[in-house]
């Protein structure tokens, strides 16, 4: 009972310290290292093409305004033998200068990916839901709940939500019309977001909406903050239950084997060596304990990561 309680509450323990080093990396790594961008502006929906590149022409002009890039976002599904998942469709119309703008890359390899006119490009914790690998095909449903069968050709690094990247040229082929861009992605000159930047593309009055990364990061970051507290008290929480446990254990052992305690006393053992041989075993079953904890982490870490 020692090994299994000690195994239990030292896997919770670095389970906790774990989760915590996973959610700390997430944040620097979604918005520093794959979103190179810094503002994305929404467009109006009744829009026309000549109006979007007016907005489009006029947005490259404002101070501050390094490189820009068209893009289509979308909601839609994804499916694969039987499971199915909400993603959001990003369609580049310049699919070689995309990799500016948003990084398509092995999480391990670091690999850039480039998009072709033939295949989508999954993010990874999307391909591992479907369980979907390179080279297989999926169903893919636009917001118009139009299925097309499309081939997976690359799964790509992402930490938060579930992406599908194409190709303009690629949609239209598929479902039969000439896509029209509803987004624009823009790199500053300093790299930092603008919020002037920002009153000043909305001042035209086309952009519904005007989104800053930095923002978005740090509504996360809040977020990730209020979930350390929950590792914390996962964290203390297992040290007590362990104390508690070897507490409880060492007075079972103790009351269960009195006559053998006393059987040694009576043959000259001190009270002090008693209480060494009785230590002596519990701290060679908490070492063992301990050990056989890396299984029971690595389980719990698996079940986390598979839900998140």
């Amino acid at each position: 009972m020692t090994i299994i309680g000690i195994g239990g509450c030292t896997a919770l323990i670095l389970a906790g310290f774990g989760l915590r080093d996973s959610i700390s990396n997430m944040l620097p790594l979604q918005y520093e290292s794959i979103y190179e961008y810094q503002t994305e502006v929404t467009l109006k929906d009744d829009l026309n093409t000549e109006e979007k590149e007016e907005e489009y022409v006029r947005i490259s002009k404002l101070d501050n305004v390094n490189q820009i890039h068209k893009l289509n976002m979308q909601s839609g599904k994804v499916m694969h033998n039987g499971l199915e998942e909400d993603v959001q469709i990003s369609t580049t119309f310049d699919s070689e200068n995309l990799n500016e703008f948003i990084n398509l890359r092995n999480r391990i390899t670091k690999e850039e990916y480039k998009l072709d006119n033939n295949s989508i490009i999954l993010t990874e914790k999307l391909a591992k839901l479907l369980e979907v690998k390179e080279g297989e095909n999926v169903i893919l449903k636009n917001s118009d709940d139009m299925e097309k069968e499309v081939k997976v050709s690359k799964i790509t690094e992402n930490y938060i939500s579930h992406y599908v990247y194409m190709t303009k040229e690629l949609y239209d082929s598929l479902y039969e019309e000439n896509l029209s861009y509803n987004m624009i992605l823009i790199k500053t000159q300093d790299g930092k977001s603008d919020e002037t930047l920002a009153k000043n593309i909305l001042e035209s009055d086309m952009a519904s909406k005007v989104g800053l990364t930095s923002t978005v990061a740090d509504m996360l970051d809040e977020t990730m903050d209020n979930f350390d507290y929950v590792v914390i008290v996962l964290i203390v929480s297992a040290g007590l239950l362990a104390f508690v446990v070897l507490y409880n254990l060492s007075n079972v052992n103790i009351s269960e084997r009195i006559r053998e305690l006393a059987t040694i006393k009576v043959l000259g053992f001190y009270d002090r060596e008693v209480h060494k041989y009785i230590s002596r075993e519990t701290v060679i079953l908490t070492v063992i304990g301990i050990v056989l904890r890396i299984d029971i982490r690595i389980f719990l870490e698996y079940i986390y990561n598979r839900n998140m």
